[in-house]
């Protein structure tokens, strides 16, 4: 026996390649008494398709690194391009692509798992044990600008050296990956 429990609106993409359209339909979740399976139909026709389009890139990269200190040298680079829905949400760097084939998967799951509605200027997060707020959504490298809840600047990473002449954070803002670990979006 099977039983309608649900009438949402979504938007799906159908077709290949260049015949590609966005199109809203409303998607009918079925759901069978046997194992509990579920289905979603769009008029009365199954509906096996992707509810979100996930694709990537890597583009491999020689480039030039200039240094007064050890002279200048051809280096291995690369980016990996991550998109959601056609459009590019996270931007990662890498040199080799079999390292990439690898962060490829783990991106991705990460990706996909990430509550996307949270990503939004305002959103109180927490961040390395911090109360903090996104100030920016810079989503095509899927980063945000954090800033603290009390205005005050962050401290340095415990790992920071303040001798080797990189800035630590110890500023009033912080971009950070939305995926990090260092930021746990469900702050009440």
């Amino acid at each position: 026996m099977k039983t309608q429990t649900g009438n949402p609106k979504r938007k799906v993409i159908t077709g290949d390649g260049e015949y590609q359209k966005e199109q809203e339909v409303e998607l009918k979740e079925l759901s069978y008494d046997v194992g509990k399976e579920r289905r979603w139909h769009i008029d009365d026709t199954e509906f096996d398709g992707h509810m979100v389009l996930w694709g990537f890139e890597y583009f491999p990269t020689t480039y030039l690194k200039s240094s007064g200190l050890s002279g200048d040298e051809w280096r291995k680079g690369g980016e990996i391009r991550y998109f959601k829905d056609r459009k590019q949400v996270y931007l990662d760097f890498c040199r080799d692509p079999l390292v990439a084939s690898n962060l490829i998967g783990a991106t991705l799951l990460k990706l996909m798992d990430f509550p996307w509605d949270r990503a939004q200027i305002g959103t109180k997060v927490w961040y390395r044990e911090l109360p903090c707020v996104v100030k920016y959504v810079i989503e095509d490298q899927g980063c945000v600008i954090l800033i603290r809840e009390d205005g005050k600047n962050f401290p340095d990473a415990v790992w920071h050296d303040k001798n080797d002449g990189c800035m630590g954070e110890g500023e009033d803002t912080v971009k950070i990956e939305i995926i990090s670990d260092t930021i746990f979006w469900y702050r009440k």
